[in-house]
């Protein structure tokens, strides 16, 4: 097994309070979030203007605030409200808004971003975490079909409703989405999770 990178060790919770202090993620910290989910994108990332950076980010986090505070597994939460802000932070790669205006930012990359900003309300969208909620193949949950708002409130609330007993003690919607990806990788290389 390859040993994890540093850079792969989840954003430490005082990284993400300045983030919020800030009120906005600056170039060389966005560089910091996404190494966490992928490594690949950080050349095409360094692209970017820095105040495009700044920019974008200080959107998407105006756009989730009313969500700090909240947890989507022991809450009742407006889905609606919840995509429609989720939406609004993440954008369409097609017309350059939102997170996903920035070049080397995908959908994955863009719900990392949220995730780590707000672990308790957005999961990241990974092909192993849909694959192991949906019960689709790692290639189906690669598929651009689900990067779309729609598809990642069906996939969020599908993880926070989750009665699985393995999955219902975990309480952060983000933990769970780990659990899944965990157990759809452990699928997808031969090993049991018996």
């Amino acid at each position: 097994m390859i040993a994890r990178k540093l850079y792969h060790e989840p954003v430490p919770a005082a990284l993400v309070a300045r983030f919020w202090e800030q009120g906005e993620i600056s170039p060389f910290q966005l560089m910091r979030v996404v190494a966490w989910k992928s490594a690949q994108p950080l050349a095409e990332l360094s692209l970017n203007d820095e105040d495009m950076i700044r920019d974008r980010t200080r959107a998407a986090m105006r756009a989730i605030g009313q969500f700090r505070g909240v947890n989507v597994v022991t809450q009742q939460v407006d889905w609606q409200v919840w995509r429609d802000a989720a939406a609004t932070a993440i954008g369409v790669e097609q017309s350059g808004t939102g997170l996903l205006g920035l070049r080397g930012v995908r959908y994955p990359v863009a719900t990392a971003i949220l995730a780590v900003l707000l672990p308790e309300v957005f999961p990241v969208m990974d092909r192993y975490a849909i694959a192991g909620v949906f019960g689709c193949s790692v290639k189906e949950g690669a598929s651009a079909k689900w990067h779309r708002a729609d598809k990642y409130r069906e996939y969020c609330q599908a993880l926070a409703a989750s009665e699985r007993a393995d999955v219902k003690p975990i309480r952060s919607v983000h933990e769970r989405d780990q659990f899944f990806m965990n157990s759809a990788m452990r699928t997808r290389e031969g090993v049991s999770d018996n």
